[in-house]
């Protein structure tokens, strides 16, 4: 068996365990309020119509799976950097520059996180 074909294998079985699991968050997440609290101030349901409690409840859901494949996103990112030869020119250009060698380890690694959440969050 190629690596290929065996790399399709297991990220399709990656992609249907990802799948479960976004339906398991979307379908309990968890949008009631507790008996002791409803009729008091904490009651969404006081001050907000029906719609905007059903708005209320997609957009938990959809937090919550946006939550759920971020962590996964982020790790793909940073085997991303470390594989495709970014992780080695960034190590390079730091290692040529004149910062103190204390310095340059902790400015390598708030770089390559800094290069994650920016592929995250501004694409």
């Amino acid at each position: 068996m190629s690596t290929v074909s065996r790399l399709r294998r297991y990220g399709l079985w990656l992609a249907g365990c990802a799948a479960i699991v976004l339906l398991y968050v979307w379908y309990t997440s968890p949008i009631t309020v507790p008996d002791a609290y409803k009729g008091t101030a904490a009651d969404p349901s006081l001050f907000y119509s029906a719609d905007q409690l059903r708005e209320s409840a997609t957009l938990n859901a959809i937090r919550n799976a946006i939550f759920f494949f971020s962590w996964p996103w982020q790790w793909a990112i940073y085997l991303y950097l470390l594989t495709g030869g970014w992780s080695r020119a960034w190590k390079e250009r730091i290692g040529q520059s004149t910062l103190p060698a204390i310095v340059r380890l902790p400015f390598l690694r708030f770089s390559r996180v800094c290069g994650v959440y920016l592929a995250l969050f501004a694409a």
